[in-house]
């Protein structure tokens, strides 16, 4: 049903972490930038590697090692929080065990290895 005067568009496309938006625009210095036929005048740009998710600017440190032993209702935050002093570090917790592969579904006996202090 349309009114009077009103004409239907289109839809716009959905942006998101599936569907990041396409960055175009002219190339500035120090851009990374992917071949661009000539007479086009666009290009896209390519953004460098994001940072770790481990909030740190480099690997963890795992020379100081230690081990854990998994309890009934324990979780990552509430290791990191107990045995590393801040629950944000879980993601490192998670990065050094690959093993892991639901940090929802720890296993009560499970060791697992946490980066030092």
């Amino acid at each position: 049903m349309f009114f009077a005067g009103c004409q239907p568009t289109a839809p716009k496309p959905a942006t998101g972490p599936m569907n990041p938006p396409v960055i175009q625009g002219p190339p500035t210095s120090g851009d990374m930038t992917s071949e661009v036929p000539p007479g086009t005048g666009t290009s896209t740009t390519v953004l460098p590697p994001a940072p770790s998710d481990n909030g740190g600017p480099g690997p963890i440190d795992t020379s100081g090692a230690r081990t854990y032993t998994v309890k009934a209702h324990d979780g990552l935050m509430g290791i990191a929080r107990s045995q590393l002093g801040n629950e944000h570090r879980w993601k490192e917790i998670l990065a050094i065990n690959p093993e892991i592969k639901d940090p929802n579904q720890l296993k009560v006996g499970q060791v697992i290895k946490l980066p030092a202090k």
